[in-house]
């Protein structure tokens, strides 16, 4: 190997590692732009009650479930147990 050789793969390596290095860094400002976008994500703070009666069917009542991004609906009938 001579030393142009060594001096272009010295060259090559150099690049190389800063394109990983830069990826990395993206990839590191793509996650925390994420995070502040959407904190709520980290948040694991209940901030209301996961449940609650919004009506009533008959002799049932109507349960809202507050999932984290999209509410369910069941009935709770209390003579049914």
């Amino acid at each position: 190997m001579t030393e142009d050789d060594k001096h272009v793969l010295k060259k090559e390596l150099k690049q190389y590692m800063s394109d990983v290095v830069f990826a990395i860094g993206l990839a590191c400002g793509v996650i925390f732009g994420i995070t502040l976008l959407y904190p709520d994500w980290a948040d694991n703070t209940p901030t209301k009650p996961s449940t609650e009666v919004v009506g009533n069917y008959k002799e049932c009542d109507i349960i809202k479930w507050n999932a984290k991004y999209l509410p369910k609906y069941f009935l709770y009938c209390e003579k049914n147990k």
